[in-house]
């Protein structure tokens, strides 16, 4: 197990979950997620799709500063991982 607060791993993480209901999410903690199924049928798009989501994946899921009691940048998701996929 990796604990998220006290090991910082986003920097180095390169991976993107796409959901059972067709959502890419660039980061299994914030709400942000792109939707494949509008991309389907065009190499194009989906190849857009993805680098898209690769820009917009956060550096830092700033758990630490959600314990400390300080805002974040993003917002949290609400999906449970057996709603995402994880």
């Amino acid at each position: 197990m990796i604990h998220p607060v006290s090991n910082h791993f986003c920097q180095n993480c390169n991976r993107l979950r796409l959901t059972s209901d067709g959502n890419l999410k660039p980061c299994l903690y914030w709400v942000d997620e792109l939707n494949v199924k509008n991309a389907l049928g065009s190499r194009e798009e989906m190849e857009s799709l993805f680098y898209r989501a690769l820009d917009i994946k956060p550096e830092n899921h700033e758990m630490a500063a959600l314990l400390a009691g300080q805002s974040q940048s993003h917002v949290p998701t609400e999906r449970r991982m057996s709603q995402i996929g994880g």
